[in-house]
């Protein structure tokens, strides 16, 4: 019973945190990436919380004592919407690889472009490549890391 109560306030609190966080996020449109990215990272954080508290969802990240001092490229199996949060909890400042489709969400999608990722037609073929190539360097250059969900 428990469980189950907990994954209904988890999801509740999903659909309802997204317009709100989106919302505050849309605000700091006119401020430097940081900001918005600060604000997307308070909701990572809130979520994962409560993944612990009320799913008993938690995890622990070892080796990142590993990671190079410059911004690298990270390919991630995408298996769940987990490791799409999870991972802006474990990676330095980065951006994402992602398909153009999701930038069309209201709220989300809105916040997404204002972090600048690099969405592509997944139609696109040799396009694509050569945007996420392209794209890809100006954002490492930037210092960023770049997310790829191959």
């Amino acid at each position: 019973m428990r469980q189950w109560l907990g994954s209904i306030l988890f999801t509740l609190y999903m659909f309802l945190s997204v317009p709100i966080y989106g919302a505050v996020a849309l605000l700091t449109a006119p401020l430097p990436r940081r900001y918005i990215y600060g604000v997307a990272i308070a909701w990572v954080d809130s979520v994962l919380w409560l993944l612990r508290v009320l799913c008993r969802l938690d995890y622990r990240v070892e080796g990142r004592e590993h990671l190079p001092a410059r911004a690298g490229i990270v390919l991630l199996k995408h298996s769940s919407a987990w490791e799409t949060l999870a991972q802006l909890k474990i990676f330095p400042p980065q951006t994402w690889v992602l398909k153009r489709e999701l930038m069309w969400v209201p709220v989300f999608g809105w916040v997404l472009w204002r972090l600048k990722p690099i969405a592509i037609d997944r139609r696109g073929g040799s396009s694509a490549v050569q945007q996420v190539l392209s794209q890809g360097h100006a954002q490492l250059a930037d210092g960023l890391w770049l997310m790829i969900f191959p």
